[in-house]
């Protein structure tokens, strides 16, 4: 129980100027499509808050899969170094290419009533990880669970 959570939210991405791009794509790109939506809002500057962050070049794995995890260690630690998130009810992660609306996560939010007192997330896709990178949501009380025991994480 107890009070629900609201509905305000913190949304960033992170650009990789020199990543890896999709097939038949400039790299580059990313920043190419933050600089057209900013004017418009659209995306996750129709979000509370929203922070960009600079993300290394990725590299691709054993199974052709883009291999990102320390860039994203590091841009966790980014957030919270800046600490923006303290002060939204959520944080998001969103892909850069991802459609995203924040209004229509905050009707969901909405309607979910989760409590304001919950650690939790939003399971993104039914696949055996159950947690996947284009739009990750997630509770103020998980983001500061997550940030004060990252460093124990192997």
């Amino acid at each position: 129980g107890g009070a629900a959570a609201g509905t305000r939210l913190f949304c960033f991405v992170v650009v990789t100027p020199n990543g890896v791009a999709p097939p038949g794509v400039k790299v580059g790109y990313e920043q190419q499509v933050m600089d057209a939506i900013r004017p418009h809002k659209a995306g996750i500057y129709g979000c509370d808050g929203h922070a960009q962050y600079a993300g290394a070049k990725v590299t691709t794995g054993d199974w052709k899969s883009v291999v990102n995890t320390d860039i994203f260690l590091q841009t966790w630690a980014q957030v919270q170094a800046d600490g923006q998130y303290k002060n939204f009810d959520w944080t998001v992660k969103v892909d850069v290419d991802c459609v995203f609306f924040p209004d229509r996560l905050r009707t969901h939010l909405a309607a979910a009533k989760p409590p304001a007192s919950t650690a939790m997330y939003f399971k993104n896709i039914d696949f055996k990880f159950g947690f996947m990178g284009s739009l990750e949501v997630i509770s103020k009380k998980a983001v500061d669970i997550y940030l004060a025991g990252v460093d124990k994480c192997g």
